[in-house]
């Protein structure tokens, strides 16, 4: 609030975390620093933040089976776009022509434009 301090805007945020959440992201930070410690950290295929996305997802299905006040609320976990039927899958995505530039930026002007000016230059 306005009238408030800093230490009660902090105190009404502890008020309102989930536990959930707290639990979840206390995990994947200790898996982020133990990582490299780890014999998997050898295997390049299975980078350690891939292993905290997948980590805090077994523990929000687990959360929701064991422990339901600990499940991380809906409004609070990412919403991937899925396809309706098996022909939007394949259908361009459109983009929000509000946010692109009106023009493109003038490359040759900009400290790259040096690198094609060599690479068009013959040796």
């Amino acid at each position: 609030t306005s009238d408030g301090t800093t230490f009660s805007a902090l105190g009404d945020a502890m008020a309102t975390l989930q536990q959930g959440a707290a639990v979840v992201a206390v995990v994947g930070l200790l898996v982020l620093f133990l990582w490299p410690k780890t014999p998997l950290a050898k295997v390049k295929l299975l980078p350690a933040p891939l292993v905290v996305v997948l980590l805090g997802l077994a523990l929000n299905a687990l959360f929701t089976v064991v422990a339901p006040g600990l499940a991380i609320d809906a409004s609070h976990l990412v919403a991937l776009p899925m396809p309706i039927d098996s022909q939007s899958i394949d259908a361009p995505v459109p983009l929000d022509s509000s946010r692109m530039p009106a023009t493109l930026p003038p490359f040759s002007k900009t400290s790259f434009g040096h690198l094609s000016e060599s690479l068009s230059r013959p040796t």
